[in-house]
């Protein structure tokens, strides 16, 4: 979602404050927005922005609903370890609820590739009780 309203920027920071870098080398380049000269806005200041611009949501937030989408749209663990940064598996693991529908996409092109088939949820669900008793089979 941040990256619709952003335009997909290609460098410089996101979250820029009002300052103008000066050009005496002084600001860290990866601070400065190349186009604006704007310098980035410090972390508390960037959450408060957009938790007020958002009814509540921070920027761990983002981060969470980043690689959260990423995971559902077949990225696989070494891409999602690189994005977040996390160096241990099991922390990377809190941030991973694949939905059902991106399961069954994963899954259904495995599938294709095999030439064999696994059922979608509509097909493994029963929707409604079994009537009468369950007879053991023979």
């Amino acid at each position: 979602m941040l990256g619709r309203l952003l335009g997909r920027p290609t460098r410089g920071p996101i979250f820029l404050s009002a300052r103008i870098a000066p050009d005496d080398g002084t600001a860290p380049v990866h601070d400065v927005d190349p186009a604006s000269r704007r310098r980035r806005m410090t972390y508390h200041t960037a959450e408060r922005h957009l938790g007020a611009a958002t009814d509540g949501w921070n920027l761990h937030d983002l981060r969470h609903s980043r690689l959260t989408h990423a995971g559902s749209d077949d990225a696989t663990e070494a891409d999602l370890m690189n994005l977040s940064g996390h160096e241990d598996r099991r922390t990377l693991q809190r941030y991973l609820k694949p939905s059902e529908e991106g399961t069954h996409r994963r899954l259904d092109g495995l599938d294709a590739q095999r030439g064999t088939w696994t059922p979608n949820a509509d097909e493994t669900i029963p929707t409604s009780a079994p009537s009468g008793p369950l007879l053991p089979m023979a």
